[in-house]
């Protein structure tokens, strides 16, 4: 969240080097169905008497394989999914654990009985139904072990968990999508430029306008970036070098906010640039300090998120990072008493070490997981890869409940430029400036301090090389990548973009709803595509905290 700098109107965009050159039933019937596959994989061993007749160790026709996705995404399956006699077998086991399904095993009747939110199925290997209470649900196979890993009928979710089910015969892939659930979608707010201001997305029209009804009449809250820490430890509403500040006309901010019932929290951003911050919440007065002046700048708004970062890079001052943040938080939450308080959180599988997420966890009322960044600077890769992004959200929910998560969602992407001496990253590309779809009157970049429609040659992205596919310019969403990519070549230069689009914005809610978490926090409002709410809307049911 910290590549962002002041501009010239009060608000954020960012920073120069990184601008752009260029039903409840089917629920339920979900819920319990998804449990009955992770328990078929965790117990499909030699568990079972049952299970002999169906084991198999043949391998699998290549012609017979096919691909599958779960809401665009990739699922992490041991080994492949094929077709048997036109049915499409899966194992499942991987997919079970994805949405968080509790399982156990009853040895005395050798049946597994798998739950998730009160919902709970019992199957036993070997057999062609699976069973719901007094109710048994046929499959058009009998559950089966090939290769020493348990597969069911795909057509399951179809006929029995309320999901789609399409097929797509160019590339033998079947997409599976998840029903709709209630899930909390907040933003973090900065004013931004004329051209890149939070106000629009949040309230539907240009500022000081609200729309009939904008985002904001749904949403659960926004996280105000409109306060930082010094390297002496005050806290403050302006000057800070990061740019976190209050803009101006931030009275209507929370006017209009609070009309509509958002929840507006006060975000108190720190970075650990040199030392600063780790040398502050290890000394136990200026540690004191610090806590009572965040209490004290924030007193006015309904809660408040910390977002101190890079701690625990270090591997020597690791241990007594974690041993100042659990203490800071603790007095924090001392100081602001019932008001809720949310601490922001770089992933597990990060770089940062310095973050109890445990304790920090059963202090908070939520914290978000920032699972973004994970971008090589020396070699193409997007922000938030699925499998980096999937792990995070597992390894979080091992230490933090998942209706105390929130996954933050990023709004922009990466582009690379590639060529003899190595690769480089460029920028951070808005998902607003929507890359290879729209390009400028002008091939030349623009001069703005926020993301540009340019390309990095100061040339247009309509333009291709003689003997070069027009189809290079065309961005494609990978599941892999969670996003999509494109590529481009400017004479012996490859510029190779990682792009953020609604797609993506919709397969990284239906991540988050898929595991059971909170909702989502999307970094950030400004820089969204446009008709970003309507992707919302479509695959999720927002609500508003309980």
């Amino acid at each position: 969240m910290s590549f962002l700098r002041r501009n010239d109107y009060s608000g954020w965009t960012l920073r120069d080097k990184d601008r752009f050159p260029r039903g409840r039933r089917y629920i339920q019937k979900a819920i319990f169905a998804l449990a009955l596959l992770f328990c078929i994989a965790s117990r499909a061993s030699a568990t079972s008497p049952d299970a002999t007749p169906q084991s198999s160790s043949a391998s699998v026709s290549p012609q017979a394989k096919v691909t599958v996705l779960l809401d665009r995404l990739p699922i992490r399956f041991p080994t492949e999914p094929y077709l048997d006699d036109g049915v499409t077998m899966v194992p499942l086991r991987a997919l079970a654990e994805s949405l968080g399904v509790t399982v156990e095993w009853d040895a005395t009747t050798s049946e597994a009985i798998c739950s998730r939110d009160g919902v709970s199925i019992r199957l036993k290997i070997g057999e062609n139904v699976a069973r719901y209470n007094d109710t048994e649900y046929p499959l058009p196979r009998p559950v089966a072990l090939v290769s020493g890993n348990t597969v069911v009928p795909l057509r399951f979710f179809s006929e029995i968990m309320g999901y789609t089910v399409s097929w797509e015969e160019d590339t033998r892939t079947v997409l599976v999508s998840s029903p709709k659930r209630p899930s909390e979608i907040w933003g973090f707010y900065a004013l931004g430029s004329l051209t890149y201001s939070s106000w629009q997305d949040l309230f539907g029209d240009k500022y000081p306008y609200v729309s009939e009804k904008p985002p904001a009449s749904e949403m659960a809250g926004i996280f105000l970036g409109w306060f930082a820490v010094n390297r002496d430890g005050t806290v403050v509403s302006s000057g800070h070098p990061s740019g976190f500040s209050k803009p101006d006309g931030w009275p209507a901010v929370l006017l209009q906010s609070r009309l509509r019932g958002l929840e507006c929290f006060a975000m108190v951003f720190a970075e650990n640039e040199n030392g600063s911050l780790s040398s502050l919440i290890r000394d136990p007065v200026a540690r004191q300090n610090l806590a009572y002046s965040v209490a004290a700048a924030t007193w006015e708004y309904d809660g408040v998120l910390i977002d101190f970062e890079g701690l625990g890079r270090d591997e020597t001052s690791r241990d007594s990072e974690k041993e100042g943040m659990n203490a800071f938080i603790d007095s924090l939450k001392g100081f602001i008493g019932e008001k809720p308080l949310a601490v922001a959180l770089p992933p597990l599988n990060g770089s940062f070490k310095g973050y109890d997420h445990k304790h920090i966890g059963e202090k908070a009322d939520f914290i978000v997981l920032m699972a973004y960044a994970y971008e090589d600077p020396k070699s193409p890769s997007p922000t938030a890869p699925w499998d980096k992004v999937d792990e995070a959200i597992r390894m979080e929910k091992e230490v933090v409940p998942g209706n105390k998560i929130l996954l933050g969602i990023p709004a922009y992407g990466t582009l690379y430029k590639v060529s003899s001496d190595g690769s480089t990253l460029q920028s951070r590309p808005a998902a607003k400036d929507n890359l290879g779809r729209s390009v400028p009157a002008s091939g030349e970049p623009t001069t703005t301090s926020g993301p540009s429609t340019g390309d990095p040659s100061g040339k247009s992205l309509s333009g291709v090389p003689a003997g070069e596919s027009p189809e290079a310019t065309e961005p494609i969403f990978k599941p892999e990548y969670s996003c999509e990519y494109l590529e481009w070549k400017e004479g012996e230069v490859t510029y190779r973009a990682f792009v953020e689009t609604r797609a993506s914005l919709e397969a990284r809610l239906l991540l988050a709803s898929r595991y059971g978490l909170r909702g989502t926090a999307v970094w950030r409002l400004g820089i969204l595509p446009e008709g970003w709410w309507e992707s919302v809307t479509s695959v999720a049911v927002p609500k508003r905290p309980q």
